[in-house]
């Protein structure tokens, strides 16, 4: 049975009717979750950055929050040996991502909180 509850997963669907002529909705694929994106002042919107925490060790989980358009959290779980080098890189590669201007706070914290649905999101867009 298909339960009714949102999960934050896209998929494509398929209208299709059976030989008695009924109609039923069938998907074609489960295309996954869709993240939100970073939007730049430009306009530009960027997907996946979970790039710029390469080559960075001791991180569990992150999250990218936009909270304005020149302006992003980056909240961090883990170990972390060396902050102000994790600060510096996180910031640099967000930066070149991005655009040079942006603003960029990176928290520390102890965890980061699902979303309604228990389902982690990476990067989130809360411009009010």
């Amino acid at each position: 049975p298909l339960l009714r509850y949102r999960v934050g997963d896209s998929a494509t669907l398929v209208d299709d009717n059976d030989d008695e002529g009924h109609v039923q909705t069938v998907l074609a694929r489960i295309n996954g979750r869709l993240d939100d994106y970073i939007e730049t002042p430009d306009g530009r919107r960027i997907g996946r950055i979970d790039h710029i925490f390469k080559g960075l060790s001791g991180i569990k989980e992150a999250q990218v929050i936009q909270t304005d358009l020149d302006r992003c959290v980056v909240k961090m779980v883990g170990q972390f040996d060396n902050r102000p080098f994790i600060t510096e890189t996180i910031v640099t590669n967000l930066r070149q991502r991005t655009f040079p201007e942006m603003k960029i706070e990176v928290e520390f914290v102890n965890e980061i909180p699902k979303g309604p649905n228990g389902k982690f999101r990476s990067v989130m867009r809360n411009i009010k």
